[in-house]
């Protein structure tokens, strides 16, 4: 899937990631993904991060799904059960969009 994250309607508390951002990121990915793990050895390119938790929305440039939210671990380490670090996946932007939208209608407001 060829996805172009420029195209998202990002919206607090998530936020777009600069290229330095980006590649931290990216390496956090590939250290934590172990084999077995529905996102093993994809290509991921991180374009939004959520301020409020370790959460970073990833383009799949070569996976059935197209995006991919992973709750990083920061462990520093690849881990040894599969089903970590956490992740969702979705079909498209549009999905993941749409899905932000009632997550926040759901959320409590301040």
């Amino acid at each position: 899937m060829n996805e172009d994250p420029s195209r998202a309607e990002i919206s607090p508390p998530w936020y777009p990631v600069d290229s330095k951002d980006r590649k931290v990121l990216e390496s956090e990915f590939h250290r934590e993904i172990p084999p077995g793990h529905p996102i093993w050895g994809r290509t991921a390119r991180a374009f939004a991060r959520r301020r409020d938790r370790d959460d970073v929305a990833f383009v799949l440039e070569d996976a059935p799904a197209a995006i991919a939210v992973v709750h990083l671990t920061w462990t520093q380490r690849r881990e040894s059960d599969p089903q970590w670090p956490a992740a969702q996946l979705f079909q498209s932007l549009k999905d993941w969009t749409e899905h932000l939208k009632k997550c926040a209608q759901q959320e409590p407001q301040d």
